[in-house]
């Protein structure tokens, strides 16, 4: 397998991984940014985005920041 098909290979699982996380968390939690991002980022960052999903899914936001979505 060439380098380009390795690359390719390896965004398309990063690509599936992310989707199914992303239908697993709270809808206001984007995770675009993390695409561009070194993976120590994503691990560094991944149990505050854990909390942050919980917190969302138990208490939701505040009405004032809800109309903005």
């Amino acid at each position: 397998m060439d380098l380009n098909s390795k690359i390719r290979s390896h965004l398309q699982s990063l690509k599936k991984k992310t989707v199914s996380l992303q239908e697993l968390l709270h809808p206001f939690i984007n995770l675009d940014a993390y695409y561009s991002l070194k993976s120590s980022i994503w691990e560094e960052d991944w149990p505050f985005i854990e909390r942050i999903d919980a917190y969302l899914k138990k208490n939701m936001l505040p009405s004032m920041f809800r109309s903005r979505r």
